[in-house]
């Protein structure tokens, strides 16, 4: 008990023990804290399960979206491989000459007495038959030019009947432009 310090009263009881029906209070309020309790423990769980709701909601709302970026990305790729492939073909393209720009390379290269009377280009390889005053002076004029190496006869250099003219037969590779 409890008194009441300001005007001598009686003193504020919080609790009397042994009052018969002081003993089915206790009682009674137990079973209603009890019954409080559970339900509060029903409504935090429910509030539980509404907040975890929500965050499944929300999750699966950043999946689609999350989905839709990785469907974007994966399109954005595949068109990034086609882009790669179509500029490497651009650039081995750009690496081999033009077959207008091997003929006008191999003119310049070839003495104004001498002609070519069959000319193929096979990829890199360019096959020459012609004649000229001179034909195995041309084997170190291609091999000294910025474009072509690997020069060789392909058969022997036969002299023509009037004596003063060569003719071969020849094959040659186009250097590459990086080296």
């Amino acid at each position: 008990a409890l008194a009441d310090a300001g005007d001598g009263g009686p003193p504020l009881l919080l609790w009397e023990p042994e009052r018969a029906d002081a003993r089915r209070a206790p009682k009674r309020l137990l079973r209603t804290l009890e019954i409080a309790a559970a339900a509060l423990l029903l409504a935090a769980y429910g509030l539980h399960l509404y907040r975890l709701e929500s965050e499944r909601g929300r999750l699966q709302a950043e999946l689609q979206a999350e989905s839709r970026r990785a469907a974007e990305a994966r399109a954005l790729g595949q068109q990034l491989a086609r882009s790669s492939e179509a500029l490497g073909v651009l650039r081995g393209m750009l690496e081999q000459p033009s077959p207008l720009q091997i003929l006008n390379d191999l003119t310049a290269l070839m003495p104004l007495d001498s002609w070519v009377s069959d000319l193929t280009i096979r990829g890199r390889s360019v096959e020459i038959v012609g004649q000229a005053p001179r034909a195995a002076d041309l084997v170190a004029t291609i091999e000294a030019s910025p474009m072509f190496g690997k020069a060789r006869f392909r058969s022997p250099i036969t002299l023509l009947p009037d004596g003063h003219v060569e003719r071969f037969d020849m094959t040659l590779e186009v250097k590459d432009r990086a080296k």
